[in-house]
């Protein structure tokens, strides 16, 4: 049996507050330096496929999309996770099985009346016969205290 664990709630932001001697106006995240950086080459790619320049009449779009894209890559979506960790979850919950495991018949492992897979239900092998055994194959009260029905 899993237990879930909780250690993601320990987890640190890291963040930068000054880089070399030049100390930032506020501290960035490194997920919002890495998601700036991804943007200022998406947004790069895309105007030189459009024939877009570098130029001080389109650097607001090499800069502001960006930004705006690493400002909200940390903020809270739902159930108080950034839009990444929200995703993921997501992901996880899609591709994982739905039911773990079946309840099956109590026994020992290899015995017959066992789920093999998950997702197979267990089916009891032992028929009931006058009463006597119930529907796992275990002997019913009577025939366990040594009455026989007659």
């Amino acid at each position: 049996m899993e237990l879930p664990t909780y250690t993601s709630i320990f987890t640190l932001r890291r963040k930068l507050y000054a880089i070399y001697d030049w100390e930032l106006p506020r501290p960035v995240e490194l997920v919002q330096l890495g998601v700036f950086a991804f943007g200022v080459v998406l947004v790069w790619l895309v105007a030189r496929a459009a024939g877009i320049g570098f130029d001080p009449a389109s650097a607001w779009a090499f800069v502001v999309p960006p930004a705006a894209l690493a400002w909200y890559s940390t903020q809270p979506v739902a159930d108080e996770k950034p839009a990444g960790a929200w995703l993921a979850s997501q992901a996880r919950f899609l591709l994982e099985p739905r039911t773990i495991a079946e309840p099956g018949e109590p026994g020992e492992p290899g015995e017959a009346g066992e789920a093999g897979e998950a997702g197979e239900a267990a089916t009891p092998t032992a028929s009931v016969v006058d009463g006597s055994t119930d529907a796992c194959g275990e002997p019913t009260p009577a025939e366990a205290s040594g009455e026989a029905q007659g």
